[in-house]
């Protein structure tokens, strides 16, 4: 099972809505990631974005065997699909880029 970190400035961003304590916060937190049906994960490079199926995107960075959340992103309905198309062209540019590299590579 994956070690996540929660740092504290993403619990503050998760709890600005909800009136929780800080073991509740993090129960939460944890809950949703851990939560298989209800996301879109978009990987690009060492980070990972995690966007819910409400309107919740956590921001992961991969340690090793550690995940480090960094930042929980809030969206309005419509600017969720905007968020994640974004995501996706950063990943195809991701990609892109990381081919072109291997491909100059082997070429030498």
């Amino acid at each position: 099972m994956t070690r996540y970190i929660l740092t504290k400035h993403s619990m503050e961003r998760y709890s600005e809505r909800v009136n929780f304590n800080h073991k509740k916060i993090q129960d939460a937190m944890l809950k949703d990631l851990r939560a298989l049906r209800n996301k879109r994960i978009v990987n690009i490079g060492s980070k990972k974005y995690v966007f819910m199926k409400n309107y919740r995107e956590f921001v992961i960075q991969k340690d090793g065997d550690k995940e480090i959340v960094i930042t929980v992103i809030k969206h309005k309905r419509d600017a969720k699909e905007k968020a994640l198309e974004r995501r996706l062209k950063e990943k195809k540019e991701y990609e892109e880029l990381i081919n072109e590299f291997i491909i100059e590579k082997d070429k030498k």
